[in-house]
């Protein structure tokens, strides 16, 4: 199986990794992160900060490792301003490909950690409606001409069906659910199909069956894979942390389940190739 999995992990991409520099210890630095999926022959990867736009360091480390394609994200929590558009207009300008909601902001962040989630931010305002700048956001991305995604981050999941159906109503494109599979989004897989039906991407971490993520059984990504469907499903890591593997060791883990719960080849490279490539335009350049 360990060739199989070399060989299925050729052109891959993973579209969620935390790297340092950060104010949060990270495994690796996004030097490192670059050149091992490179080395793995992993096609390209995608930078995520909680705290910061990585699209500028994302064309620092292309130059410092070519051969790989690596872009970046602008997570709109406190640390930039928040529900930002300015903030948006910048990270578009220097290459994003992904913008995403708030994160460690979210007032459902908030609320799972025991804070105050009034305290933290919400993207509905006091009508249950999208805030004005989140609107302005949407249709910024909706008219962007380059490849760009909209991501919900951390948002409550009535926020996502909320914030994903008026996204896809705007003209957005890509609009994908992050991680609704672990407990801090808990997305139901009723939810997730009516998203799946409107045009919704599902990002599927593995960060998710970690200690640190709350022990999720693999089981569970396995089988809302097969509910929802592999032709909306995009995996990423979403690792970086200390105590974790490696980011190209959790990608080899996530095919090596793959194949041992009976998806073929093909369905694999459409999560892990495919629809990273439609979805965050790698391949394009």
């Amino acid at each position: 199986m360990e060739e199989k999995i070399n060989e299925i992990i050729k052109g891959a991409y993973d579209c969620h990794i935390h790297g340092a520099p950060d104010v949060i210890p990270r495994k690796l630095d996004v030097i490192e992160i670059a050149q091992q999926a490179k080395d793995a022959g992993m096609a390209g990867i995608l930078l995520v900060s909680h705290v910061t736009n990585t699209a500028d360091e994302a064309k620092i480390v292309s130059k410092a490792v070519p051969g790989i394609e690596v872009y970046g994200i602008q997570v709109l929590n406190y640390y930039t301003g928040g529900l930002n558009p300015e903030a948006v207009k910048t990270a578009l300008q220097l290459g994003a490909r992904r913008i995403a909601m708030p994160s460690i902001s979210a007032a459902n962040h908030f609320e799972h950690e025991g804070k105050n989630p009034e305290d933290g931010i919400t993207v509905l305002d006091e009508k249950g409606e999208l805030k004005e700048e989140v609107m302005e956001i949407i249709n910024m991305v909706a008219d962007w001409e380059g490849p760009v995604a909209l991501t919900t981050g951390h948002l409550y999941p009535h926020e996502s069906e909320i914030f994903v159906t008026e996204a896809i109503n705007a003209g957005v494109k890509n609009v994908v659910v992050t991680h609704p599979e672990w407990g801090l989004v808990n997305m139901s897989v009723e939810l997730q199909k009516k998203l799946n039906r409107k045009g919704a991407y599902f990002e599927r971490c593995l960060y998710a069956t970690t200690d640190m993520g709350g022990k999720l059984d693999p089981k569970v990504i396995v089988d809302q894979i097969r509910e929802v469907g592999v032709e909306s499903t995009i995996f990423s890591t979403d690792f970086g942390q200390v105590p974790n593997p490696t980011p190209v060791e959790g990608m080899r883990f996530f095919i090596k389940l793959m194949l041992e719960n009976g998806f073929p080849e093909k369905d694999i490279r459409v999560m892990i190739k495919e629809n990273p490539e439609k979805v965050f335009g790698f391949g394009r350049e």
